[in-house]
C-alpha cells in the first residue's frame, strides 16, 4: 500500500505542477476556451490479481458523467463527476474431497466430490471524481491524471458446480448419476459484499475531436464530439482481510450440499494484490461557455489556425 501511495503522491504532485503552468500561460496569453462536457462509455473491467489459481477474464464494463473541460493553448485540463459501473469475472480452480456417509438406505460408502471450474462474479458501482491534463492540437489530444473513486455498491457472487460419486466395498465400479443415492450434479453459489470501499487509480486518454474539421469549415455549430480510448488502473487493493477461510464447508446432515465463501472473501487481500483496471472507448459531447475571454466559435478558429500555422 505504501508503493501505490507514493505514486498517487507522485501524479497528484505532477497534476498540479502541470496545472499551475497552465495558469501562469493563461496569465501571460488569455487564450482560454471553458466547455462543458456530457460523457458516455462502455468498456472492458477486470480485477487484475496474483492468486495462481484463478483466471481472471472480465467483463463489460461503464461509465457516465459530466466534465468541465478548459484550454489555455495547447494545454488541456478536464474534471468532473461520474458513475463507473465496474464488473469483473474470473474462473477458478478448486480440489475435490472425500467423506465417509452413510447413504439414503443406510450403508457405508465413501462419498467423492468432483468439482468442476468455479466462476466468481463481481459487480460494482462508484462514484468517481477524475482529474486528467494533457496536451489538445487541431482536434486531437492526449492526457493523463488520476481518479479518486467511493463504491457506493459492490458485491461478489460465486458459483461451484460440482458432481458427487459412491465408492463401496463390495461393488468394483463407483456408484454415480444415481438421484435416489444422492449421486449427482449439484451447484452452490453464494454473494458477500466487497468490502473495499475507496479506490485509486491511474488514467490515461487519447481522442479527437470529430466535429473540428466540419464545425472550423462550415462555421454552423460552436459544439464538439469527442472519442477517444480510456484507460485506468486501480493502485490500491479492491478487496481486505489478513486471514483465509475455508472457500466451502461440508453440511454433515446432507451430504450433498455444501456451503460456499465467494473467493474473494474466503483468501486474504493483504498479501496479495486484487486492482481494478478498465478501458474502453468514452464519447464526450462538448458545450462551449461564453466568456469575456471565450466566445466559442471565433475562439476554436483562432486555436485551429494558430496551430495549424505552428505545424508549419
Amino acid at each position: 500500500m505504501k508503493k501505490e501511495f507514493v505514486l498517487l503522491i507522485l501524479i497528484l504532485y505532477s497534476t498540479f505542477a502541470f496545472c499551475e503552468i497552465g495558469y501562469n500561460h493563461y496569465r501571460i496569453s488569455q487564450d482560454i476556451a471553458h466547455h462543458i462536457g456530457i460523457i458516455g462509455g462502455v468498456g472492458y473491467g477486470v480485477l487484475w490479481d496474483n492468486y495462481p489459481e484463478i483466471t481472471s477474464i472480465g467483463n463489460t464494463s461503464g461509465l457516465f458523467g459530466i466534465e468541465y473541460e478548459m484550454r489555455i493553448n495547447g494545454f488541456w485540463l478536464s474534471f468532473g463527476p461520474e458513475i463507473q459501473y465496474l464488473a469483473g469475472k474470473s474462473l477458478f480452480n478448486t480440489t475435490g474431497t472425500d467423506v465417509k456417509i452413510r447413504d439414503t438406505y443406510g450403508v457405508e460408502a465413501i462419498y467423492h466430490y468432483n468439482f468442476e471450474k468455479g466462476e466468481d462474479m463481481q459487480r460494482m458501482f462508484f462514484l468517481n471524481l477524475p482529474i486528467t491534463l494533457g496536451y489538445y492540437v487541431n482536434g486531437f489530444y492526449i492526457g493523463a491524471g488520476v481518479k479518486v473513486g467511493y463504491a457506493v455498491y459492490g458485491e461478489e457472487q460465486t458459483h461451484l458446480k460440482y458432481t458427487t460419486t459412491g465408492t463401496y466395498e463390495e461393488y468394483i465400479d463407483d456408484f454415480q448419476q444415481i438421484a435416489n443415492h444422492s449421486y449427482s450434479t449439484y451447484t452452490s453459489k453464494a454473494t458477500a459484499p466487497l468490502d473495499n470501499r475507496i479506490k485509486f487509480s491511474a488514467i490515461g486518454e487519447i481522442g479527437y475531436d470529430v466535429l473540428s474539421w466540419y464545425r472550423n469549415n462550415t462555421r454552423t455549430i460552436s459544439s464538439g464530439l469527442k472519442i477517444s480510448l480510456c484507460v485506468e488502473y486501480g493502485l490500491n487493493n479492491i478487496v481486505k482481510g489478513d486471514k483465509d477461510a475455508p472457500l466451502y464447508v461440508l453440511n454433515e446432515a446432507n451430504a450433498t450440499e455444501i456451503s460456499l465463501n465467494p473467493y474473494y472473501n474466503s483468501r486474504a487481500g493483504n498479501s496479495h494484490h486484487i486492482h481494478p483496471f478498465y478501458a474502453g472507448v468514452k464519447l464526450t459531447w462538448l458545450l462551449c461557455i461564453k466568456t469575456k475571454t471565450c466566445n466559442c466559435y471565433e475562439n476554436w478558429q483562432y486555436f485551429n489556425s494558430r496551430y495549424k500555422n505552428m505545424v508549419r
